[in-house]
């Protein structure tokens, strides 16, 4: 934009309203799971305190990527939510229905 000499999209408004509609939908997605990657690691990550204090950092630092990167590599590799994930794609219940 800078190259072309266009210094705002505010002359722009239909260019405006497009970047728009594309950026909020990230940008809930992304507070939406940093809310439930916090939540995860405090209350049910059963990690050693060492792992969850090395986690700490980019969950609180790295305000869009940090919680991303526990999505993948701590939240998705739990043995509990990795068995509930199972019996999704097996079409099967997670939990026995109460009676």
């Amino acid at each position: 934009m800078a190259f072309a000499g266009v210094h705002s999209l505010g002359s722009f408004p239909a260019v405006t309203a497009i970047v728009r509609a594309i950026l909020l939908p990230g940008i809930c997605g992304a507070a939406l799971l940093s809310v439930a990657m916090w939540y995860f690691w405090f209350t049910f990550d059963s990690s050693s305190w060492g792992k969850k204090a090395l986690w700490f950092l980019p969950l609180y630092f790295v305000l869009a990527l940090g919680p991303a990167l526990y999505f993948f590599f701590v939240y998705l590799r739990d043995s509990e939510v990795a068995s509930a994930c199972a019996h999704i794609h097996e079409g099967q219940p997670v939990r026995e229905p109460l009676s």
